[in-house]
């Protein structure tokens, strides 16, 4: 632990993160298989997942504004306790009306990811929260690399296994949370803003959004998500009918993207924060994940999707993702972290609900390749909106260095 640079509260809030989307990633597999038992439509399975994001996107804001008020170890087992209700009655639904209350459940209480993000960010002094965030980029994506593959494992056996796996993982996470995570947030430094405020995530983001140092970050992380859903949504569509591929081949691609991204995260992210700021950090990693949706767009053989389009979208995702996290939290002071990681996960699941609609208006209307050249359009939008704001506000030059300081717990 000690060569990747973790403290005692960072390790643990990262194995907190891991199995929080081991058990998110369960679902994923079997999810349309247990729904069509009940009699859904495609249409119905989309609302399935749909559902989920919406009701992560209405609670990010208010359990972000919640961890500034009362600190954030009480917001996490909040949340936990509340997944752990979400896959306990998918596991027990006996019609599609208590899959959608599972999932809506579930969406609302993995709203915690604000004060997670919020956690780190209180623990990590300014030089380390570009390695921090990557570190919690890799636990998610290790996350989701092998709970889908456990969860497609075990739903083999029965549909509704996975489900009460995850309620099981779940409840461990929150076992440690009470046992071992400290809290951090001092009570000094907490806010006193009215929790009203962060009952509309929309009005969350429009507050954000009046801030001028905060204008570009959010707006390259709606941007930047907005695309990136598209491609996970477009992805196994367009190889289908471009290459005839199968679930087979496109899972590989997608697993080497994880591990690829996961190393990254891991050890790349931590030697850049050290010579670059957040701002060309993440300009790099837009700019890769432009290349790559370019890549599949105009790829003529399929061994490109293996060989150059995944090490571009792993890099890509690897590097945006947690500059832009720690851009944000280097933006506002201390006693904001849970509200301005809130309103940036607003932002990003507003992205994820919207993004794969347009990806597939786009490729059922226009074309197979139209999602990837207007992800690749949105990218572009994206680095010409940082680069832009560097150049304007010096706020933003400065933001290596002028931060609040982190709240050490060692």
């Amino acid at each position: 632990m000690s060569r990747l640079g973790l403290s005692r509260p960072m390790a643990l809030m990262l194995f907190t993160v891991f199995l929080d989307l081991l058990g998110i990633g369960l679902i994923f597999p079997i999810g349309p298989f247990y729904a069509s038992a009940f009699g859904a439509s495609a249409f119905d399975v989309g609302l399935l997942f749909t559902m989920f994001s919406v009701a992560q996107f209405l609670t990010i804001p208010i359990l972000g504004a919640l961890s500034d008020r009362y600190g954030r170890r009480p917001v996490l087992l909040i949340g936990i306790a509340g997944e752990v209700v979400g896959y306990i009655v998918f596991g027990v639904a006996t019609s599609l009306t208590m899959l959608y209350l599972s999932r809506l459940i579930a969406g609302a209480s993995s709203g915690n990811i604000g004060a997670a993000q919020a956690y780190i960010a209180d623990i990590s002094t300014p030089r380390e929260r570009t390695h921090s965030f990557g570190l919690l980029g890799a636990a998610v994506s290790v996350g989701f690399l092998f709970g889908p593959a456990l969860g497609g494992f075990l739903g083999a056996y029965d549909l509704r296994l996975p489900a009460y796996a995850a309620a099981v993982l779940v409840a461990i996470n929150w076992i440690t949370v009470f046992v071992w995570l400290p809290e951090v947030l001092s009570v000094e430094l907490r806010s006193t803003r009215p929790l009203t405020a962060g009952l509309n995530p929309f009005g969350v983001l429009a507050g954000l959004l009046r801030r001028p140092l905060l204008r570009a970050p959010l707006t390259a992380t709606f941007l930047c998500n907005f695309a990136f859903s598209g491609y996970l949504t477009s992805f196994a569509l367009f190889t289908s009918a471009r290459f005839g591929w199968g679930p087979q081949q496109v899972a590989i691609v997608l697993i080497i993207q994880s591990i690829m991204s996961i190393a990254i995260q891991t050890l790349g992210v931590r030697y850049l924060s050290t010579l670059l700021p957040d701002t060309s950090i993440l300009v790099l990693g837009i700019g890769a994940n432009l290349l790559g949706f370019l890549v599949i767009a105009f790829a003529p053989d399929p061994l490109i999707l293996y060989i150059v389009s995944a090490p571009l979208q792993a890099t890509g995702s690897a590097l945006w993702r947690p500059s832009l996290s720690s851009l944000i939290t280097k933006l506002v002071s201390g006693n904001e972290q849970g509200l301005a990681n809130g309103g940036s996960q607003a932002s990003s699941a507003l992205a994820t609900i919207i993004g794969p609609m347009g990806a597939g208006v786009l490729f059922e209307q226009v074309g197979t390749t139209a999602p990837f050249l207007a992800g690749a359009g949105l990218f572009a939008l994206a680095a010409l909106t940082i680069a832009l704001a560097v150049r304007i506000q010096s706020g933003l030059r400065r933001s290596r260095i002028d931060v609040a300081p982190a709240i050490r717990s060692r």
